[in-house]
């Protein structure tokens, strides 16, 4: 052991005539400590991972992607930081790649865009829509119109608003026009016509309305 052979800090101890036995220090190997030990020959770092030697027996691993952790075992999942919002289900694909299944009313990539109905004109006809709950909206049409969606035209003659058999005929949205059977008249033709009205009896003569626009005088002597 006096001629120092074991190199790199080794410790030397005689065992027997010329024979010696070298204990290496931390990072080195061989008869004489003289071959130093890579730790990145053992493949630590999984997973395509890749090694580099820092100091001694240290390494350390740069991890390829979705992988995490001192041997790059660890698998990273992209759902464990909760990405898909307002209440969003969160499925990985593939390396740190997710999806999100959004609920009801919002899309976008981490469901973070809420959706208004309002945003395709559901209501038709010059309507006006208001957002309730969700996909859910509500319209307030405008004169003339009804329905989800404001498309069913109102009809005023629906009502039957002609009288005494007048015929109604729709004008402009709920305007209507009645046109009065013989004996009516108004706007909904329910004012009785007295022929009488028109004092047709002459010289005194006592004027009876028959039937509709008949009628009939008693004259004066």
């Amino acid at each position: 052991c006096d001629s120092k052979p074991c190199l790199n800090k080794g410790t030397c101890s005689k065992i027997n005539g010329l024979e010696y036995q070298c204990a290496c220090s931390e990072g080195f190997t061989g008869k004489d400590c003289s071959d130093e030990i890579n730790p990145c020959d053992s493949k630590p770092c999984l997973n395509k991972g890749t090694c580099s030697k820092i100091n001694g027996l240290e390494y350390q691993c740069a991890c390829s992607e979705g992988f995490t952790g001192k041997d790059c075992s660890d698998e990273i999942n992209p759902c464990d930081s909760k990405p898909c919002l307002n209440k969003g289900t969160c499925s990985k694909i593939n390396g740190l790649e997710y999806q999100c299944a959004c609920s009801e009313g919002f899309t976008g990539k981490d469901c973070s865009d809420e959706i208004n109905p309002c945003d395709s004109k559901p209501c038709l006809n010059k309507g006006t829509c208001s957002k309730i709950n969700g996909l859910e909206y509500q319209c307030a049409c405008s004169e003339g119109f009804t329905g989800k969606d404001c498309s069913d035209e109102i009809n005023p003659c629906d009502s039957k608003p002609c009288l005494n058999k007048g015929t109604c005929s729709k004008i402009n949205g709920l305007e209507y026009q009645c046109t009065c059977s013989e004996g009516f008249t108004g706007k909904d033709c329910s004012d009785e016509i007295n022929p009488c009205d028109s004092k047709p009896c002459l010289n005194k003569g006592t004027c009876s309305k028959i039937n509709g626009l008949e009628y009939q005088c008693a004259c004066s002597e």
